[in-house]
This record gives C-alpha cells, structure tokens and sequence, in this order.
C-alpha cells in the first residue's frame, strides 16, 4: 500500500536502478525513503548495506565499508522492524542469534 502514493515512483525508480545493477543509485533512493519513515525502503536499505557487507566488506559503497556497512544495516533493520517489517524482525533475531547485534 505504502508504493502507491506520490511517493511511489520514488520506490520504482529504486526498484529500476537496482534491476539495472546500479546499486549505489538504488542505495541513494531508498535512503532518501527510508529517512522518511517508509519502512520497505528502511528494509532495503538495511538487505542493500548486508549484503554489500556480507559479499565484499572491505569495498566501499555511498563511503561506508567494513564494519560500518553492517552497524549502518543493523540500525534501519532495527527502524524497520520497530514498523512491524516481519523480514525486518528475522534478520535482527539472526543478528542477535550470531551474536551481531
């Protein structure tokens, strides 16, 4: 429900961008959503910065890498699943489980 309003082409243009393998251009999109309190982006945001972190954590993406890249995930999970986002909850009790949290 929440891509239907103006906001909506924010999300396909995200969506767009990441099909395409920009991932950055995608990153960038779904940030300026999720610091508007839209949970899916905050969701996307967090899965882009894990993964990144999770397949090459020493490459930087938007200038976080490292250890950052997975602090910065952890926090919109954390927005995220405070908005009810079931995935958002799963990934958070995965982190706790592996002690990454």
């Amino acid at each position: 429900v929440a891509e239907r309003g103006p906001w909506g082409t924010a999300f396909t243009d995200a969506f767009d961008a990441l099909s395409a393998g920009k991932v950055e251009k995608a990153l960038h999109l779904y940030a300026a959503l999720a610091v508007g309190g839209y949970e899916v982006a905050q969701h996307n945001v967090a899965f882009l910065l894990d993964e990144q972190y999770l397949s090459a954590p020493q490459r930087s993406i938007a200038g976080i890498s490292g250890v950052a890249l997975a602090e910065r995930a952890f926090a919109f999970y954390r927005l995220s699943a405070g908005q009810g986002n079931v995935a958002a909850e799963l990934r958070l009790g995965d982190c706790y489980y592996y002690g990454q949290g």
